[in-house]
């Protein structure tokens, strides 16, 4: 639809590799600046580091009464995690 802009008519271009478009890098460029003023620069991101998350047990059941078949006591942590990142 915007052939005009994008000074090529993807239509008709092959495909790299049966599957990639080649552009020119000015019109790379201005694709990367328009998603980032137009779209990007809108989206609000969260920092996932300063996240804080609290467990409660359905039913309000006290956490000193977990057995052997709750999820929890079944959970193995992937082998190469560190302790660190098992806590």
């Amino acid at each position: 639809m915007n052939k005009h802009l994008l000074g090529v008519d993807i239509d008709t271009t092959e495909k790299m590799d049966g599957q990639w478009y080649k552009i020119t890098q000015p019109l790379m460029e201005s694709s990367c600046d328009t998603l980032r003023t137009k779209i990007l620069s809108k989206i609000e991101t969260k920092d996932l580091n300063s996240m804080q998350l609290q467990l409660h047990r359905i039913g309000g059941v006290d956490w000193s009464h977990v057995t052997n078949t709750d999820a929890l006591m079944t959970f193995s942590p992937h082998p190469s995690w560190t302790p660190t990142e098992t806590k």
